[in-house]
């Protein structure tokens, strides 16, 4: 049943984003994956993938930031693919965005890519949803950190970026799944929704090869409850109330 008190449309700065039918609405943590800074320019990527596109949210804001990329988005959800596929189709980068409604395993790519980005099904317990495309959207059985990363590590380029966003509590699996997978993490940013709570979630940044974590932290909210510059910052480009 359709819930019409949800927001079907959600506008940003240079494009909007239909909800209508996918089972994953935009939200905070799509936003932050696709502004955060995983590779500035200069060194500006060519080939960008988004693992689990949704309504193609991350993909478009790639597209935004890097003008030069082609950008391929997978989808297993058949509705949510049809619905990124219009989104992508009223924006104004439709000839850069590719969605492919397919597992992420049986995905072939032409070339590997710089940057991949995900923001993938998190939910390790609990009740899983008796409706199979939000289910499909939120637990971890539908993608297993093990198995994005094992194909992360299929379609990456070599000297190419990882970056995800998952709850706090999954930075040990995650790490661990990674390091079999041939993935290290090189870059973190605890989130937090305002000073004095606990992290919620982890961006993280991963690849192929060992070296040193670069490690800060951001804050939504300040504690009065006002955006925090940092965050205004980040997102700035995106938000029309920024």
């Amino acid at each position: 049943m359709r819930n019409p008190d949800r927001e079907t449309i959600f506008r940003f700065k240079h494009f909007s984003v239909a909800n209508r039918h996918s089972a994953m609405k935009v939200g905070t943590d799509g936003v932050l994956l696709g502004a955060w800074d995983v590779m500035p320019s200069p060194n500006a990527p060519l080939r960008v993938l988004d693992i689990g596109t949704g309504t193609g949210l991350i993909a478009l804001m790639m597209a935004q930031r890097y003008p030069d990329a082609a950008i391929d988005a997978v989808e297993i959800d058949s509705v949510a693919a049809d619905e990124a596929e219009m989104n992508v189709a009223a924006s104004p980068w439709r000839e850069r965005i590719k969605v492919h409604c397919c597992n992420i395993v049986d995905f072939v790519a032409k070339r590997k890519y710089d940057i991949i980005v995900s923001n993938p099904p998190f939910f390790t317990d609990g009740i899983v949803s008796t409706n199979n495309s939000r289910a499909i959207a939120r637990h971890t059985e539908t993608l297993p950190f093990g198995l994005l990363m094992t194909n992360v590590t299929r379609l990456l380029a070599d000297s190419g970026v990882f970056a995800m966003i998952s709850p706090a509590e999954s930075i040990d699996i995650l790490e661990t799944e990674a390091c079999v997978a041939g993935l290290y993490l090189c870059k973190r940013c605890n989130v937090f929704t305002k000073p004095g709570k606990p992290c919620r979630r982890i961006l993280t940044l991963w690849k192929k090869e060992i070296g040193a974590v670069d490690e800060d932290n951001l804050f939504i909210h300040t504690a009065d409850g006002a955006y925090s510059e940092e965050y205004t910052r980040l997102t700035g480009d995106f938000y029309l109330k920024f």
